[in-house]
């Protein structure tokens, strides 16, 4: 049985989800508008291109190489 590789918006919705983030949250913090964020998650838009990869990782707290093989690390529950 093979197992199905996870696409683009696939791991971006996995992280945007797993840090507590909407997509409009995620838009203010990266500069990259709330519908190209929901057309990249639902596969509508498949090339996102390398500034809005790096747009949205720095955004998300993670490394482009995260984003793009989807191992983030959990949010931390840690108190600051």
């Amino acid at each position: 049985m093979e197992t199905k590789t996870p696409t683009f918006g696939e791991r971006l919705r996995a992280a945007r989800e797993r840090f507590g983030l909407t997509q409009v949250e995620l838009a203010r913090e990266c500069g990259v508008s709330y519908q190209r964020i929901g057309a990249l998650e639902r596969g509508v838009d498949d090339n996102p291109g390398l500034d809005t990869i790096k747009r949205l990782s720095s955004a998300l707290g993670l490394t482009v190489t995260q984003l793009l093989d989807g191992r983030f690390p959990r949010k931390s529950t840690a108190q600051v």
